[in-house]
């Protein structure tokens, strides 16, 4: 566990932008509706874009690192 925390850290919580688009595009192909949860959400810049979107009745989030100071009260966040 503690080498996992280390790498979410040293990665700044963030993955790369291809794999972030490739999730969106599946999700704007297959239009899934209901709740969605982000597994190690880091910085919240999937989750932000879930938010943006606007197609999901609830958006949570997990991650070993903090919640982002910015992300609204009413999305879920387990660390």
């Amino acid at each position: 566990h503690a080498w996992r925390v280390q790498a979410a850290q040293a990665s700044g919580g963030t993955s790369s932008a291809p794999i972030r688009d490739h999730v969106l595009a599946l999700l704007r192909a297959h239009q899934p509706s209901g709740s969605v949860m982000d597994f190690g959400a880091g910085t919240g810049d999937l989750v932000g874009q879930l938010l943006r979107e606007g197609r999901h009745a609830r958006v949570a989030a997990v991650d070993l690192v903090p919640r982002p100071g910015w992300l609204p009260a009413h999305v879920r966040w387990w660390q």
